[in-house]
């Protein structure tokens, strides 16, 4: 999960689409749960665990991604599916208000290997803020599966494995309130910054292309 124009729901799944290259002004941003919550826990499908935004290799393009659904245990990628229902979102602001003129929406349909995935816009929402409305119908992408769109647009939903080197032990120790089995009183701190040497947490769920956490480099230079 991880790569162009993206929308998913799949700690290892994402939806992605690469379009024409605009201008974006970047606001604050709140997009990642990271099973933050008891809610997020239960319903994976709906707990965005990156979002990304970047330069395609065409100049004139740029892809979004999103990932869902955390932690999923390998080999079972291909056989973890969207939360049919959940809408995926991508709103996109341009301009200095912050306020999206622009939503990318996508909504799964059934569970399996034939699901498919129903892409709305990119389009101006009906509706801004928390509340959502469906914009106009683009296309239907299956599952699994880089689909041409036309008009330079290419997306694909489904598995994919994350690059991400993270230490999630020492994270807990550093923010104790983030893990929400210790909530609602969760312990103080007992650590002041990452290992030099962490511990790869997601090796088994994620084990292509792990790069080094820079808070790693960040703490070692501190000593």
């Amino acid at each position: 999960m991880r790569k162009f124009f993206t929308v998913a729901l799949a700690g290892l799944v994402a939806c992605a689409m690469v379009l024409a290259l605009v201008t974006y002004t970047i606001t604050g941003s709140r997009a990642s749960d990271h099973q933050d919550s008891p809610l997020t826990v239960s319903r994976p499908g709906a707990d965005i665990t990156d979002v990304f935004v970047f330069p395609a290799s065409d100049p004139t393009k740029v892809v979004l991604a999103m990932d869902v659904w955390p932690l999923i245990v390998g080999g079972q990628g291909p056989s973890t599916y969207f939360d049919p229902g959940v809408l995926y979102q991508f709103k996109i602001a341009h301009g200095d208000a912050g306020v999206e003129d622009q939503v990318i929406q996508f909504k799964p349909s059934g569970v399996g290997a034939n699901q498919q995935v129903v892409m709305y816009g990119p389009a101006y929402p009906n509706r801004t803020g928390t509340l959502s409305t469906i914009v106009k119908k683009t296309s239907s992408i299956p599952y699994n599966k880089v689909t041409d769109l036309g008009n330079g647009v290419t997306a694909f939903v489904g598995p994919r494995e994350d690059p991400f080197y993270f230490d999630l032990g020492q994270f807990f120790k550093l923010q104790p309130d983030r893990n929400w089995q210790n909530q609602p009183n969760p312990p103080p701190s007992s650590a002041t910054c990452f290992n030099q040497n962490g511990v790869d947490f997601l090796a088994g769920f994620s084990p292509l292309d792990r790069h080094r956490n820079a808070a790693h480099d960040a703490c070692r230079q501190r000593r």
